[in-house]
């Protein structure tokens, strides 16, 4: 009886100090760009959004429901011509929100893609997918730390 006890106890420790589980519902785009190169902009976020959130919560399908934005994306970029030989600089400026118990988290992320040609025209070079999507999984990356904690401003 004693035995039975003490296995009760600890049952009912372990489940009321268990964590909290979380669902990832969506992950949605509300910017202009809709398309990088042949593939939507989106793709891949929901399974980034989910290796991210998995580091400290544990994820089901029954739990707390978690959604993600793709907020706004530039792509701004400078070209440098000096005697047949041009320069292009291409900066990939991703906003992101994740939603999680009713909280925004807004995550930003930078990067730049440098290219030189000569005698061609850099300005028709496509825009690279490998770095478009390494600035998106950062900036969700930088939204999921704010729910850590991690970062010091968040979006009520």
């Amino acid at each position: 009886m004693k035995k039975l006890f003490i296995l009760f106890a600890l049952v009912t420790m372990m489940t009321s100090l268990s964590a909290q589980c979380y669902k990832i519902d969506t992950v949605t785009n509300t910017a202009t760009v809709k398309f990088i190169v042949d593939r939507p902009v989106e793709f891949g976020a929901k399974s980034t959004l989910e290796e991210l959130i998995s580091d400290k919560y544990s994820l089901c399908d029954s739990g707390s429901i978690i959604t993600g934005e793709i907020i706004s994306i530039a792509m701004p970029e400078q070209i440098i011509n000096i005697v047949g030989l041009q320069f292009l600089q291409r900066k990939y400026i991703i906003t992101t929100k994740v939603i999680i118990d009713g909280k925004s988290y807004i995550g930003e992320s930078t990067k730049t893609m440098y290219v030189s040609a000569m005698l061609m025209e850099v300005s028709a070079i496509p825009h690279n997918k490998k770095v478009f999507y390494k600035t998106m999984q950062q900036s969700l990356k930088n939204a999921v730390y704010y729910i850590y904690g991690s970062n010091k401003t968040k979006e009520k």
